[in-house]
């Protein structure tokens, strides 16, 4: 079940002006969907086009993660694969509530902007992403920070993320929303004084269960 924490703006529609100015930022792989979209598109690939897997792990290895995933979204427009991935329908439902009272939701993600659009498009849903697109700036932890910052300014952002790595951007920001069971995680972000919403996911068992029905 959701638990809501501290700050009864996020509980209701009743925000005010100063609410609705923060922009929602929404994490993308463990968040809105949960698993990841980069191990996905490596399924994928391992299925339709093995001979190919071998040069996107050199990739990896000689040119660093941001690197594979730039490689696996030109391979998924050329060869037009739509992700079918397990969404976390409690969290696109209050991203599609938050926008819907006027706030600005942007996704902002490690994976790659065009593959992100073309995942959320096939969903239906309708929002800013921005992403990696640049081997050399792979858009996670401090990066991810940074960016934001330098975009909104510090505690100017709401942010709602799954991982170690999203403590960087929790820090930074006015609220913390927490996606998923990791014990780490909300320590860590209970350190930090600003949770206001936490959601727990599906135990990976069942969620492995799910993955292996889709494929």
């Amino acid at each position: 079940m959701p638990k809501n924490i501290k700050n009864p703006n996020l509980q209701n529609s009743a925000a005010t002006q100063d609410d609705l100015a923060i922009p929602l930022i929404v994490d993308f792989d463990g968040t809105m969907h949960l698993a990841d979209l980069t191990i996905e598109g490596l399924f994928w690939v391992l299925k339709t086009r093995p001979w190919a897997l071998a040069k996107l792990l050199w990739l990896h290895l000689t040119q660093g993660r941001a690197a594979l995933k730039l490689a696996l979204e030109d391979m998924a427009e050329k060869h037009d694969w739509q992700p079918v991935l397990p969404w976390e329908e409690r969290v696109l439902e209050r991203i599609a509530t938050e926008k819907a009272r006027g706030r600005t939701v942007v996704v902002v993600t490690g994976s790659t902007t065009r593959l992100v659009q073309r995942a959320i498009r096939g969903k239906g849903l309708d929002y800013e992403v921005v992403g990696t697109e640049s081997a050399a700036n792979n858009l996670t932890g401090p990066r991810k920070a940074a960016a934001l910052i330098e975009r909104w300014g510090v505690k100017k952002f709401d942010y709602i993320g799954n991982s170690k790595d999203d403590l960087h951007v929790w820090k930074e920001g006015r609220y913390a929303l927490i996606i998923g069971n990791s014990k780490r995680v909300r320590a860590g972000a209970a350190k930090l004084g600003n949770v206001v919403w936490q959601l727990e996911t599906p135990r990976r068992r069942k969620l492995l269960g799910r993955l292996r029905k889709r494929r």
